[in-house]
This record gives C-alpha cells, sequence and structure tokens, in this order.
C-alpha cells in the first residue's frame, strides 16, 4: 500500500502507469495519495546526489516520513487521514 520511489527515473517511470504531476524538487520527502495507495518520492541515496541535490540530514528527515508512512499503512485503513 507505500510505494517509495528513489530517484526522478523511478518516479517518471510511475507516469507510464497513470499519470501524476508530481516531482522531486516540490515533492520529495512528503506523503502523496496516488491510484489508491501511498506515494512517497525519495531522492536516490547516491553519493552524487548528496553532493548536488539532497543533503544527508534531508534524506534521513525523508526516510522518517516513509517509516510513518509504513507505520500507519499498518495500522489503518486510510493512512492520509491522520
Amino acid at each position: 500500500r507505500v510505494i517509495v520511489t528513489l530517484g526522478g527515473v523511478a518516479l517518471d517511470a510511475l507516469k507510464q502507469v497513470h499519470y501524476h504531476e508530481l516531482n522531486l524538487k516540490e515533492h520529495a520527502g512528503r506523503i502523496h495519495r496516488w491510484q489508491g495507495r501511498v506515494l512517497v518520492p525519495l531522492y536516490h541515496p547516491s553519493p552524487q546526489v548528496l553532493i548536488t541535490s539532497r543533503k544527508e540530514k534531508a534524506q534521513l528527515r525523508d526516510y522518517k516520513v516513509v517509516a510513518k508512512a509504513i507505520r500507519r499503512a499498518a495500522g489503518s485503513a486510510d493512512i492520509l487521514s491522520a
């Protein structure tokens, strides 16, 4: 019930399944509803991304959002309502 994309390529690939207008710059590390599921787009944790796009501290915060989404999915039918 929770989809986590790692990087822009993965996020864009979901457009082949069902179109969305999400992008990493505006939507990374946040919980979104997508096709009856929860989608959390993340930057890829590569060394290059850590240098140029998203620092480690921000990525660690993003992973906490993923953990929260998974905990909510495990205990609730609608994790976005909490």
